[in-house]
This record gives C-alpha cells, sequence and structure tokens, in this order.
C-alpha cells in the first residue's frame, strides 16, 4: 500500500537518461545493501537489551512495493526469531514522529523494550528510468532509508543508521520478494555487528546463515525446472 504523498515525491525523484540498450546497466558494480550506522555511546549504558522490539516499517513507495515489503517483513521476524527476539512488524510510521518510542499498548500484552522507525527519504534517493525508442526498458537507482532504534524505557535513541537499498540487483533475475528479504537480513547482521544485537540464541557459522538457507529455499520453490531446484537446494548453506 503506497501512500500518495510517497508516490508523489518519488516521482518527482525520476531523472530520464535516454541510452541504448546494449549500454544499460554497463558501469561499476556497488554492494546493494550499504548501512552507516553508529551507536549512540551515551545511550548505551543506560539502554536495556534488545527481548521484545516493535517495528515501524513505513518503506513502501512507488519503487519498494507489495512483494518487497513481503520479503522485508518476512526476513526481519526470521532473523529476529533466530536471536530469540519477540517482534511487531508495522507498514506505517510510529505514532509519534518526534517521538517513536511512545507506543500504544494493548492491555495484557507485554510491552517491547526496544523500538525501531524505519522510513523512505525519498529526498535522498536517486532513480533512474531508461528509454530505447521512446519506451521505458529498465528502472534503477538507489532508495536511502532512515533507521533508529530506541530503547522503550528510557526512550533514548540507542542506534541509527543511514540505508542505502540498490535496485535491481546486478542479477536480472531478482525476485523482489527475495531481495527485500536480503535487505532485512542485511539491517540485522549490521546490528549484530555494532554489538546491539548480542543476545542471539542461535549459534550460526556467519551471522545470517539461517536466513541466507530460508532465501535459497524461497527462491526453490519458485523454481519450476526441476534440475535447477535440485541445483539450488544443494547450494543452501547447512549452518551446522
Amino acid at each position: 500500500m503506497t501512500r500518495a504523498s510517497s508516490s508523489a515525491a518519488s516521482r518527482g525523484l525520476i531523472v530520464a537518461i535516454l541510452v541504448v540498450a546494449s549500454h544499460a546497466g554497463c558501469g561499476a558494480q556497488t554492494p546493494p545493501f550499504v548501512f552507516n550506522s553508529r551507536r549512540e555511546p551515551a545511550s548505551a549504558p543506560s539502554s536495556a537489551s534488545v527481548e521484545r522490539l516493535w517495528v515501524y516499517a513505513d518503506v513502501q513507495s512507488e519503487f519498494f512495493k507489495d512483494e518487497s515489503y513481503k520479503g522485508f517483513q518476512a526476513g526481519l521476524m526470521g532473523r529476529l526469531t533466530d536471536c530469540g527476539i519477540a517482534s511487531r512488524v508495522s507498514p506505517t510510521g510510529p505514532v509519534d514522529a518526534t517521538d517513536p518510542a511512545r507506543i500504544e499498548v494493548v492491555p495484557g500484552e507485554p510491552s517491547p523494550t526496544s523500538v525501531m522507525a524505519i522510513s523512505f527519504v525519498p529526498s535522498d534517493s536517486r532513480i533512474q528510468k531508461f528509454f530505447y525508442q521512446g519506451v521505458v526498458t529498465r528502472i534503477s537507482g538507489v532508495l536511502y532509508f532512515k533507521v533508529g532504534l530506541f530503547d522503550a524505557a528510557s526512550h533514548k535513541l540507542v542506534w541509527s543508521a543511514k540505508a542505502s537499498f540498490e535496485f535491481p540487483s546486478h542479477d536480472v533475475n531478482v525476485d523482489d520478494e527475495i531481495h527485500g528479504m536480503q535487505f532485512a537480513s542485511s539491517l540485522i547482521t549490521t546490528l549484530q555487528r555494532d554489538g546491539v544485537l548480542d543476545r542471539c540464541r542461535v549459534r550460526e557459522p556467519y551471522p545470517g546463515c539461517l536466513q541466507q538457507r530460508r532465501e535459497v529455499q524461497l527462491q526453490a520453490s519458485k523454481t519450476r525446472d526441476r534440475y535447477e531446484r535440485v541445483k539450488l537446494l544443494q547450494s543452501a548453506p547447512t549452518c551446522k
């Protein structure tokens, strides 16, 4: 469900470029997901461990649609479950944008220990439309998101990041759902790397191994060719 305001802002970012079809896609390759993050040192001593996390993911736009969000939500909750963290993901912004940790808890439901707010930043995002003989042949670009993790008790910012999401990936056959799932997994891996999520109950050979296995299994389930499906399943990490 794309918001009208987000769509309007996104449309204003579109840069039309006339290219010859054979030149489309040329250029240096960069990682599809990048997180420029920092842990807030002033908040760390007073913040509790992340045990129950509510996520406000206002990320959908004209270029991050339902399938991408579906994968993002599944990837986020899957990785958090691997860490033993109960989670809830909402496709909206926080109740109070100036204080994302101010929440409304349903009576009888446990309060979260942490709140995360993720929002699409259309003003920083770069979108390109490629044309051939007046027809759009491809859309690519980089979407930017603002991410903040807050301690629910103190309402202090614990961790923040500016995240970039490149699309489409260099694999022309990329699946939007899997791409969104990988983006979410990269977010959790960054939180682990920064020492914010330090109580993951599952021991993995490397952060995100189990999620990568789920992604391969999902891709295999969407593959009609039996030979290719077997190859994919055999390539899945064992994570032992």
